[in-house]
């Protein structure tokens, strides 16, 4: 979380800089690599093309309420606007993403009487809001019940001073199998003769 607050703190000031904020290795002796939030600019200064922002705009809102914040590509230009949704990078191998998943899974786990534990994070997804709002895919198994790698979706709160809620963990839904196809299964030609011989 270290990273993200500290990402958050320095797109808020006027002294922001490109340099400041990216070391995909970590070498600036910090604690925390920031390589964990993209950043490619300021706001949305960059757009010399009023089309092309109000495409990039129209496509992260309709994938926002789309996935309800779960899911939402990384848009260099407008990403970084304080209350964004942003994509976080290594999530799979991010200690505070896996507590918080562990987190959310345990509040499931109270509500509907369940054992599930976190097998792996596959995706997330923030916003800061007095603290960061975190949307978590995540994978968990019931070793109790025998389920195995069913995907979770989960909020999670943190506020600035570490206080937590989970606004919500829910399964996600399997997708609806594909419809399958007739036992009989004609090609046009087979089709056109059946009618001729009717």
């Amino acid at each position: 979380m270290a990273c993200l607050e500290e990402k958050f703190e320095q797109l808020s000031t006027e002294e922001t800089s490109c340099d400041v904020l990216m070391d995909p290795t970590g070498e600036d002796g910090s604690e925390d690599s920031l390589d964990c939030v993209h950043w490619e600019g300021d706001s949305d200064d960059d757009y010399s093309d009023p089309e092309e922002r109000a495409r990039d705009y129209r496509k992260y809102y309709q994938q926002l309420a789309a996935s309800d914040g779960f899911d939402v590509d990384y848009f260099p230009k407008i990403n970084t606007l304080m209350g964004m949704t942003i994509p976080l990078d290594n999530v799979d191998t991010d200690p505070h993403l896996h507590e918080l998943s562990g987190f959310a899974i345990r509040s499931y786990n109270e509500e509907n009487g369940t054992n599930y534990e976190v097998v792996g994070v596959t995706k997330t997804t923030a916003y800061n809001c007095s603290g960061f709002v975190y949307n978590i895919t995540l994978k968990a198994e019931d070793a109790v019940a025998g389920t195995g790698n069913d995907i979770f979706r989960a909020s999670v709160y943190e506020a600035i001073f570490g206080s937590r809620e989970c606004i919500s963990c829910e399964l996600q839904p399997k997708p609806a199998p594909e419809p399958s196809l007739s036992k009989v299964d004609f090609t046009e030609k087979e089709c056109q003769e059946k009618d001729v011989e009717a």
